[in-house]
Parts: structure tokens; C-alpha cells; sequence
């Protein structure tokens, strides 16, 4: 299987600190809205049924600030959580991956600054069996950050 490449344009991950501070219904409506911009721009849609390395940056326009390690993994929950399959009482979910879980989904998070206002978020996911296949001015950022990567 090939990697898989999904860019968001126009979304921005939600801080913890804002998240926290969210009602509910809110909190479910910004997944669901997560679940249509991944349905809409990541098609194909795979189904990974192992293992899976996974690659989010986040690109920020130049009124936006750069986020802190901790809120930078912690903004990836809502997108983590629109791509997981569905399971217990939830009802929602792509179900790209299936689990969210250190053992199913090896993740790296950076950001970099984007040339333009908008900000927008791309995600690279492959089976942990085989190479990410990723750009080469996505390689520059992961080479840039060495905080970004998740401790085993």
C-alpha cells in the first residue's frame, strides 16, 4: 500500500486549552466537521487494519502563532478521533484507523510557518511495515523539529 496524502485547507487544529473550555455539543460538531474535511478532501479513503506511522503538519498563516509541543499533539485529537473506526457508544467515525492506541498509530506532529494567510493541516499515513513516502519540503520540517517526534 502507498501512502496515503490528505491536505486540509482552511482548518487549523483547536488548542486543548480551547477545546477544554467547549461544551459538548460543540466539541461534537468540530469532529464532525473534521470527519467531512477528510471525507472530502482524503479521497480515496483507506482502511489501515494494522499498525499505522503517521505524519500531521501544521501550517500557519502569518496571523496565526506557532503552538507548543503539548498543544500541538493535543489539537491532532479531534483529527485522530474522526479517522478512528467507531467503537463503545460512539457512533461516529471514517474509520481509517483502528485505534488511536501507542500499539495502532505511531504519529510525528511539527508546523512550519505558510506563505499565505490561511492556515492548513496534511496528513501522511502508511502501514508501520512499510516507509512513509512524504515530500520533500515535509522531510525539511520533520528534519527541522527534533521535538516532534514521539517518544517510544
Amino acid at each position: 500500500m502507498t501512502t496515503w496524502a490528505c491536505t486540509l485547507p482552511n482548518y487549523d487544529l483547536i488548542s486543548p486549552n480551547k477545546l477544554m473550555r467547549m461544551k459538548w455539543f460543540m466539541q461534537s460538531k468540530q469532529k464532525e466537521h473534521a470527519m467531512q474535511m477528510i471525507a472530502l478532501f482524503g479521497r480515496p479513503l483507506p482502511r489501515f487494519d494494522e499498525p499505522v506511522a503517521m505524519v500531521i503538519i501544521r501550517r500557519y498563516g502569518k496571523r496565526q502563532r506557532a503552538l507548543d509541543t503539548d498543544n500541538m499533539y493535543g489539537g491532532c485529537k479531534l483529527l485522530i478521533d474522526a479517522m478512528k473506526a467507531p467503537k463503545g457508544r460512539s457512533k461516529r467515525g471514517l474509520s481509517i484507523l483502528m485505534d488511536d492506541d501507542p500499539r495502532s498509530l505511531d504519529l510525528w506532529v511539527s508546523q512550519c510557518r505558510n506563505t499565505d494567510d490561511s492556515c492548513d493541516v496534511s496528513i501522511y499515513a502508511c502501514p508501520s511495515s512499510e516507509s512513509i513516502d512524504i515530500p520533500d519540503d515535509v522531510a525539511m520540517i520533520l528534519q527541522q523539529s527534533p521535538k516532534s517526534r514521539t517518544a517510544r
